[in-house]
């Protein structure tokens, strides 16, 4: 990241018409209706960074959580670690607010550490957006509630359940070409700040 023309462009994935979360009774449907679509779009995408582009996506297909067939195709054309931004958590608005940000501040980084910060907050993006909202979130519910009976973890249950989730969120980053094998989640760093499971943090570590 940071070289070639520095120009950026941006890519935004259509919201599906059922206006909701992804859901598993659907999948197989939508990604039928939309598959010829998010390929012309991820085809431009790896034209673009191929030619040197710094590229913005902002995921709004779904909202509370990344497209996985959106993440499908970006790995197959291996520019997941290539993208100057990446968003698709929460609302529209939001995640194309902070893939903006995050754009900008890639377009502006100069130094080795300032592109090698701009990674680590790129992967950050397809941990919390993909990883966790899309494939840990509802797995760490049912983990729970088949563990403990509850469905957010009480007090006695976080530490159980920030490991749980460390583990699985490692599987996640180990399914990302360009950032397997390189980056890693600091140890014992998985946080829930709300002491339930809709909002992760967790910090990243260069190995």
């Amino acid at each position: 990241m940071g070289k070639g023309e520095a120009v950026l462009g941006g890519v935004v994935t259509p919201p599906v018409p059922r206006r909701s979360e992804w859901d598993a009774a659907y999948a197989a449907s939508e990604r039928i209706e939309r598959l010829p679509q998010l390929a012309m779009q991820v085809d431009r995408i790896g034209q673009w960074v191929r030619a040197g582009r710094l590229v913005i996506v902002a995921d709004v297909a779904y909202p509370n959580g990344a497209d996985p067939v959106l993440i499908d195709l970006l790995r197959e054309q291996a520019v997941l670690a290539h993208l100057a931004a990446y968003g698709g958590w929460n609302t529209a608005g939001n995640t194309i607010g902070t893939a903006l940000a995050e754009g900008c501040a890639t377009l502006l980084a100069r130094t080795a550490q300032q592109r090698q910060v701009a990674e680590q907050f790129l992967l950050h993006r397809y941990l919390e957006d993909w990883g966790y909202q899309h494939e840990v979130r509802q797995a760490a519910r049912a983990w729970l509630q088949m563990t403990y009976g509850v469905g957010d973890p009480a007090a006695e249950h976080l530490v159980a359940t920030r490991q749980w989730i460390e583990t699985q969120l490692a599987a996640c980053l180990a399914r990302l070409p360009g950032f397997a094998g390189r980056w890693r989640i600091v140890a014992g760093s998985v946080r829930l700040p709300w002491r339930r499971l809709f909002e992760v943090d967790f910090d990243l570590e260069m190995v």
